[in-house]
């Protein structure tokens, strides 16, 4: 066990990083909830089922996509000024770099113990 306390159910439209991050950090009043790291969010992926995806008893009506994750990528140093952040699938377990400025994913909050 972690000790982490995971967000249950999610809002079912997909935003931008900016917004996924103010989302977490207003679940609180003292902000104590934030994106998960992208080691969090593959802890959740149960590889036992035909695809690997999120425990549907755990998390209810989970949506079948990419999530947001803390991660940023370590870039070359040319490419230093793209911000590009770690994204896990949950409809097929892959793990996937995503433009923090253009792209929209699912949003799942977590806080440590």
């Amino acid at each position: 066990m972690t000790g982490l306390r995971w967000v249950r159910t999610v809002p079912t439209e997909r935003v931008s990083l900016d917004v996924a991050l103010r989302q977490c950090e207003e679940r609180s009043p003292k902000g104590t909830f934030r994106l998960p790291s992208r080691i969090e969010l593959i802890s959740l992926l149960d590889f036992a089922q035909s695809k690997a995806r999120i425990d549907p008893t755990a998390f209810p009506d989970a949506p079948m996509g990419e999530y947001w994750t803390q991660s940023l990528v370590r870039a070359p140093a040319d490419q230093a000024a793209k911000k590009n952040y770690w994204s896990v699938h949950f409809g097929t377990g892959n793990v996937n770099t995503d433009q923090a400025t253009s792209d929209h994913r699912y949003v799942r909050c977590v806080r440590s113990p």
